[in-house]
């Protein structure tokens, strides 16, 4: 008698442990407004570390089985609801929806480059027509995994504002919003850091189908370049004098790792045969025209 009165109480911790070893899934930067073009990230968090993880999209499982679902370049066709599973528990679902159209606000690199080297500042600026009251600006950084807001002390203008922010991460994402977080927004500007002498530099927006892209191959501290050469992958897609490549029209297949290797010299340097050095690799996302 005693035995089955324990059953019912065996089955209740038995749920209870599950519930406790289900994941969830949470969105970083959180974004209470996405738009086209968005970078964001979704993780798994589960208790049980080292566990391998599934990923669903509106339940069809993805090719994808690391904690962080990154989701570069957002567009309509991202909208849904995903879900994560380890050690055959699966979270809730994490319902997402991107806006088609993007934001009402512009934030622009002002003085600095998308990739910067470690230590530098960028200088950005934020232009809404419809005035700035109320707005603040926020970064988050993704090592540190930290997201901070950057306060307004006065407006350039009542639509302008401009800031400096150091760089003390590898990845820093910066977006403006009104005080309430929702539709009025800008785009995020994203800056990287470097510890290479030399840099390939694109446009710090996804690049667009149907539009130009133009990469240049820059050397901190000097512009004597006498020869510059493009990959996409391993494959060489330029090869010459100039420091810049101009892709003409963008398409989907453009997406994909870069890089440059430049050969240069200072002019400082009298003697010695010129620098032969590669940059970082930098990834093209595309977005839908």
């Amino acid at each position: 008698m005693s035995g089955g009165k324990q059953l019912p109480f065996l089955a209740v911790f038995v749920l209870l442990v599950r519930c406790q070893q289900k994941p969830t899934v949470t969105m970083t930067p959180e974004l209470k407004t996405i738009f086209s073009g968005d970078l964001f990230y979704l993780g798994c968090n589960s208790k049980t570390s080292g566990s391998s993880v599934k990923w669903y999209f509106n339940d069809s499982e993805q090719h994808q089985t690391k904690e962080i679902f990154e989701i570069a370049v957002a567009s309509p066709k991202h909208s849904g609801s995903y879900q994560c599973e380890t050690n055959g528990q699966k979270s809730d679902t994490f319902s997402i929806s991107v806006i088609e159209h993007g934001p009402s606000a512009s934030l622009t690199i002002k003085t600095g480059h998308p990739v910067m080297p470690k230590g530098g500042a960028v200088i950005l600026q934020l232009y809404h027509e419809d005035g700035l009251d109320g707005w603040l600006c926020w970064v988050y950084r993704r090592e540190k995994k930290q997201r901070k807001s950057i306060r307004f002390k006065s407006l350039d203008t009542p639509t302008d504002f401009t800031f400096q922010t150091l760089l003390t991460d590898p990845m820093s994402i910066f977006w403006c919003t009104n005080k309430t977080q929702q539709e009025k927004r800008s785009n995020q500007v994203t800056v990287r850091i470097s510890d290479q002498d030399i840099f390939l530099e694109m446009y710090p927006l996804p690049a667009v189908v149907g539009e130009p892209l133009t990469l240049r191959c820059l050397v901190w501290g000097t512009d004597r370049i006498s020869k510059a050469v493009f990959y996409k992958g391993d494959t060489v897609i330029a090869d010459g004098k100039a420091f810049t490549h101009k892709i003409k029209d963008v398409t989907e297949s453009t997406e994909g790792k870069y890089k440059c290797d430049a050969t240069y010299t200072h002019v400082a340097r009298t003697a010695g045969p010129d620098y032969h050095k590669f940059s970082d690799v930098q990834d093209v996302f595309v977005q839908g025209m």
